[in-house]
């Protein structure tokens, strides 16, 4: 059985693309998924479902004097205002800080568009679920770009607290995902979070995909105008239900992958340009 308490297998059902046995998909729950910042797809015909979960940090800021400039101004101009990146680094290259649950993983990425980037690890079997999605948000627009990634890094954070007062679904979502215990951490970007997440994933190939419920840790941080989010879990299975043919077992602990997840950030945060 499952140890978060909020997962209920008989809604959010995944749907799977016959003809693939590739990662999955599934059905949103009608709030809108932001454009810059879509759920990776998935190898093949089908689509991996991000996974998630939430919680909340306030931290130093990350080094201002490497690369990027002032809001507002060209860069090497003086200023004593806060700083914004114009350099994102490739997701897919995160060393030593990628978990060695993911060896062996089908890879999907770089996946890069309009000031966006994202990577992801999977692997589906009938003993374990392994799911690692990385991605990386830079605001750059007409305005103030800083603003603005406090304002969607503020939106994810209400969502982890509580989905129905967030004014949209957090980047990469599905609607199959569920967070709980926003928890406060610190010296993680300007401002950072983590929390639980549970995902329920369709895979399978043909007209009966198997549903795999997973859990593990959302770690989310801004540093100026960029947010970097990484979402890390998985299971292990002792067997399928043959009624609902439901995988379910026991997620990922929360705490072993949220200092993983978070390794993970510090290490993007740390190339940052």
């Amino acid at each position: 059985m499952s140890d978060y308490p909020r997962w209920r297998h008989d809604s959010n059902q995944g749907e799977l693309s016959p003809g693939s046995a590739g990662p999955p998909t599934a059905i949103p729950r009608g709030r809108h998924r932001p454009a810059w910042f879509p759920a990776v797809a998935g190898v093949g015909a089908t689509a991996l479902v991000g996974i998630v979960a939430i919680g909340v940090v306030l931290a130093t800021g990350v080094g201002s004097g490497r690369g990027h400039q002032a809001a507002g101004g060209s860069s090497g101009s003086p200023s004593s205002g806060p700083t914004t990146y114009t350099g994102m680094p490739n997701p897919c290259t995160i060393g030593a800080s990628r978990p060695k649950q993911v060896d062996g993983a089908t890879i999907k990425g770089p996946n890069d568009e309009d000031h966006q980037r994202s990577c992801s690890w999977a692997i589906f079997d009938s003993d374990r679920a392994v799911y690692l999605q990385v991605g990386i948000l830079m605001s750059s627009g007409a305005g103030n770009p800083i603003v603005e990634a406090r304002n969607a890094f503020a939106n994810d954070r209400t969502f982890a607290a509580s989905p129905d007062d967030a004014d949209k679904e957090p980047a990469g979502f599905s609607g199959n995902e569920d967070a709980q215990h926003p928890q406060a951490i610190s010296s993680l970007g300007d401002e950072a979070f983590s929390a639980k997440f549970t995902n329920d994933v369709s895979y399978g190939s043909g007209d009966h995909p198997k549903l795999y419920h997973l859990g593990g840790a959302w770690v989310e941080a801004r540093a100026a105008n960029v947010i970097v989010s990484v979402r890390w879990g998985g299971a292990t299975y002792q067997g399928v239900s043959s009624g609902d043919k439901i995988y379910t077992g026991t997620n990922d602990d929360y705490s072993t992958t949220d200092k993983q997840a978070r390794t993970v950030v510090k290490t993007l945060l740390g190339k940052l340009s």
